[in-house]
C-alpha cells in the first residue's frame, strides 16, 4: 500500500521556518530509510475492510506547502513533468523534511524519524478512511453533509487518526483528564449552536484547525477512540469503522458506563449520535 520516494512539490513558501542543518537534514533523511514506513500496512490492514487497489504513494520533500505543514495528504497528477495538484489525480502523502526535522519530535534524528511514522499512520489512516467511504453506495458526499454531520465525520476520521498517531503514549500514561474535559464542554456547545443555528464559521473551522489541544472535535474523537481501545480493543475500533461515525461515540458512551475515569459525553453529544446513527 506505501511507497516511498523522494521528489520536490509546489514552491517554497515566502516565510520560511528555522531549517535544520544539512548535517541535521542527511542524518534525519539515514533514520527516515531505515524506519521504512511499508510496516504501517499491517498495523492499519486489519482495522479496515479489505480496500482492493489502493496505493498510498509516500513523497519526502524539502518544500512543499503550506508552510505550517509538517505532513499532510494532496491528490496530484503530472502534467508536463510538473506535479499539480487535482481533484482527480492519485493520493499522495507530503512528508516535508525540513519542518519535521527541526521541530519538536525528539532531539535526535532517530526520535524525528519515529515521530514522524507516527504522523504518517494518521495520514495513512486517513486516506483508507476516505476510500472506505467512497466505496460504500450508502455514504453521503462531502458537499451534501450538514455541519452536524461534517462534524461528527470529522470526530471519527480525525480523532481515530490522532490516537492512532500517539496510541503507545496513551496507553502508558492514559488520556489527560483536563484535555477530555475541555474536548467534549467545547464540542458540547458547538452542537446547541449548530442546532441553534447560530453556529459561526469560526467555530466549526476550530473544530480541527489551530493548536493541537484546541480542536475540540478531533480531540474529542481521539479521546473516544482511547476510551473505546480502553474497553473493546481493536475490535470495537474495527467495529465502528464497519458502524459509521456515530458508532465510535455509542461506543464510547458504552465504555464511559464501565470504566469511571472516562468522562461522559453531554446531552447534546448523546442527542447527536442518535440522530445521525445512519450517516455513512
Amino acid at each position: 500500500m506505501a511507497e516511498a520516494s523522494w521528489g520536490s512539490f509546489g514552491d517554497l513558501p515566502a516565510e520560511l521556518p528555522a531549517l535544520p542543518s544539512p548535517a541535521h537534514m542527511e542524518a534525519f533523511l539515514q533514520a527516515l530509510h531505515r524506519a521504512d514506513p511499508t510496516h504501517l500496512d499491517a498495523e492499519l490492514a486489519p482495522l479496515f475492510p479489505p480496500l482492493p487497489g489502493l496505493k498510498v504513494e509516500v513523497k519526502v520533500v524539502a518544500n512543499g506547502f503550506p508552510v505550517w505543514g509538517d505532513m499532510y495528504v494532496r491528490r496530484f497528477s503530472l502534467r508536463d513533468g510538473s506535479q499539480v495538484e487535482d481533484e482527480q489525480g492519485r493520493l499522495v502523502i507530503l512528508l516535508n523534511a525540513c519542518l519535521v526535522a527541526g521541530r519538536s519530535y525528539g532531539e535526535t534524528s532517530e526520535a524525528q524519524a519515529a515521530g514522524a511514522m507516527n504522523v504518517l499512520r494518521h495520514e495513512v489512516f486517513h486516506i483508507c478512511y476516505g476510500t472506505l467511504r467512497e466505496r460504500d453506495p450508502r455514504h453521503t458526499q462531502d458537499s451534501a453533509l450538514t455541519p452536524a454531520e461534517s462534524l461528527l465525520l470529522t470526530t471519527q476520521n480525525e480523532g481515530m487518526g490522532h490516537f492512532l498517531a500517539d496510541q503507545a503514549k496513551l496507553r502508558a500514561k492514559g488520556f489527560p483528564a483536563e484535555r477530555a474535559e475541555r474536548a467534549l464542554k467545547d464540542l458540547e456547545a458547538a452542537l446547541l449552536a449548530i442546532r441553534q443555528g447560530k453556529a459561526t464559521p469560526k467555530l466549526l473551522l476550530d473544530a480541527n484547525q489551530g493548536p493541537f489541544w484546541s480542536k475540540y472535535a478531533a480531540i474529542s474523537g481521539m479521546l473516544f477512540a482511547y476510551g473505546v481501545d480502553r474497553a473493546q480493543g481493536a475490535e470495537g475500533l474495527k467495529a465502528s469503522l464497519r458502524e459509521g461515525p456515530a458508532a465510535l461515540v455509542r461506543r464510547y458512551m458504552e465504555a464511559a458506563d464501565r470504566l469511571p475515569e472516562l468522562p461522559k459525553p453531554g446531552p447534546e453529544v448523546v442527542a447527536w449520535s442518535k440522530a445521525l446513527a445512519g450517516l455513512r
